[in-house]
């Protein structure tokens, strides 16, 4: 009987070249922080033609649903995103709650925010082989799932049309579950994430026509580290399109256009090692609106007697 340590398949958290739209699912300090209504949706799929030796399709697939509104009475917003992210034969589906205090702080606003995350894990450990052929964890198991619960926290702080900045952290309490029956398990413990990220509006002209934004995004598990230091231009508040450098991974490129209250976006990330010949795909969709509040009814009227 072969029974495994806790162990790690993948990169628990996704990875988006377009991260500066998805702030609310890593940070809920960001929710609520816009005053609008705001659904995103991103599909992400990186390497593409990823096989393994037997010809399956191994590469990482991610999808994304996200949707925040500012909640006047809760003097803060609530959110929810709904993610499923597949590589190689491990799916992850996950839901996460979230909510973020505002406050007004100088000439910006703060939000601190907690998250409620809830995650099905699950493999299928048929299409996987090993050095024993005859190993039972291999040969007597199909799809083995387990349920997962944690919570994340984050502060983030935002001057409109200026800069943000936002710390937080993910899978803060790094609960473990064992994914299998019997003596045939595999202990599986979420990764605690910690994420940084922030951006700067610098206007190239009075008018602000031509808008220069340079962002970036910091995330790590301790073991490792990511880095997206990104350029990006928008002209009339209308076009937008920016390059990325990650540090230890593919440089990407990305254009949107904004059509009232819609954004569309796509992004592309250059292949520059073995893992895929056809790069990273990324679409992504949002959709806003001001959400107009009912003036209260007036309790007095002024006397017209009286001047």
């Amino acid at each position: 009987m072969l029974k495994f340590g806790a162990v790690g398949f993948a990169q628990q958290e996704p990875q988006f070249t377009q991260y500066m739209f998805n702030n609310a699912s890593i940070n809920p300090g960001a929710v609520g922080s816009l005053p609008v209504f705001t659904a995103t949706a991103i599909a992400r799929q990186q390497w593409i033609d990823l096989k393994d030796e037997n010809g399956n399709r191994v590469a990482p697939e991610t999808y994304l649903i996200s949707i925040e509104s500012p909640v006047r009475i809760l003097k803060g917003g609530l959110g929810i995103t709904i993610m499923q992210d597949k590589i190689g034969f491990e799916k992850n589906f996950s839901i996460r709650l979230a909510y973020g205090y505002q406050m007004q702080l100088g000439t910006g606003q703060l939000g601190i925010g907690i998250q409620g995350n809830f995650m099905n894990k699950s493999i299928d450990l048929s299409k996987l082989y090993g050095v024993d052929p005859n190993d039972p964890l291999l040969t007597n198991n199909n799809l083995q799932s387990s349920f997962f619960t944690d919570i994340g926290v984050g502060a983030y702080y935002r001057v409109p049309d200026t800069y943000f900045v936002g710390l937080s952290a993910i899978n803060v309490l790094e609960n473990s579950k064992p994914i299998g029956k019997g003596a045939e398990t595999i202990s599986y413990q979420l990764k605690r994430t910690y994420f940084l990220t922030g951006g700067y509006e610098i206007p190239v002209n009075k008018e602000k026509s031509l808008v220069v934004i340079p962002s970036f995004l910091l995330k790590t598990d301790i073991s490792g580290i990511q880095c997206d230091l990104t350029g990006t231009l928008r002209y009339h508040n209308k076009f937008w399109g920016g390059l990325t450098y990650r540090i230890k991974g593919e440089p990407a490129a990305m254009v949107g256009v904004i059509l009232n209250n819609f954004q569309v976006g796509y992004g592309y990330d250059l292949p520059t090692n073995k893992l895929g010949t056809l790069g990273s795909h990324e679409i992504m969709l949002r959709y806003s609106f001001k959400i107009i509040e009912k003036q209260k009814p007036r309790m007095s009227y002024r006397n017209t007697r009286f001047l």
